[in-house]
């Protein structure tokens, strides 16, 4: 797996996964606000693999419920993150 991602990190990974599976669903950012009561803004940020736009355990708390809305909690890259972001 590490070398079909190259030296990317498991957020930016993981960001890009959530794109692809919200995208896939053909649900679009601002109903997954609705539905997750997270600022669409906030979720373009998480989408776009910046995690500085709030402490990083509000911002791992919303990559989990994010990644549950799409069905991808049982995600590896989860653990990961929480790793990289010394959580």
């Amino acid at each position: 797996m590490a070398e079909e991602h190259g030296f990317r990190s498991a957020s930016e990974i993981l960001a890009q996964k959530l794109t692809q599976a919200r995208k896939s669903r053909g649900i679009t950012l601002e109903e997954v606000s609705k539905l997750l009561n997270i600022s669409k803004e906030h979720l373009e940020k998480i989408e776009a693999g910046d995690f500085t736009f709030l402490p990083v355990v509000y911002v791992y708390a919303f990559l989990k419920e994010y990644a549950a809305a799409l069905d991808l909690a049982g995600d590896p890259l989860l653990e990961q993150c929480r790793d990289e972001l010394s959580i």
